[in-house]
């Protein structure tokens, strides 16, 4: 967890191992922003603009996707994922190369160096948002 308020949680996705990918969820469980009321409305573009500041401030992230995902049964979740060189050089800038650099992390980037690049990026984005 990088930060918190009373609607919502930001943190770094280990199961998806890229340095300052961040995931902003809900408290409680929502399908979509359309299920916000308005004290979530609210926070969440003040925890969408604090953590996208601190991953420019603190890790010297330029540049974003951002993407959510409906789902019936699962909770609300907001990606928030840098465009790292990687990125486009192997899946292009298309929104498809979200879910493909995605799963390339989930399936290649597990390794202990890039999961303590992982750590390091987190323990920075916390004590800046704290």
């Amino acid at each position: 967890m990088v930060y918190e308020d009373a609607c919502f949680h930001a943190h770094q996705d280990y199961g998806v191992p890229i340095p300052g990918f961040i995931v902003i969820s809900s408290k409680r469980h929502l399908r979509s922003m359309s299920d916000f009321n308005e004290e979530e409305q609210k926070n969440f573009g003040i925890i969408l603009c604090k953590v996208r500041t601190a991953m420019e401030k603190a890790l010297d992230i330029k540049t974003v996707y951002t993407a959510q995902k409906e789902r019936d049964k699962d909770p609300f979740h907001f990606w928030i994922l840098p465009r790292y060189p990687w990125i486009s050089e192997m899946f292009g800038n298309s929104t498809a190369s979200i879910s493909n650099s995605l799963d390339y992390a989930k399936d290649k980037l597990k390794t202990e160096e890039n999961l303590k690049a992982v750590v390091a990026s987190t323990d920075k984005l916390y004590k800046y948002l704290n």
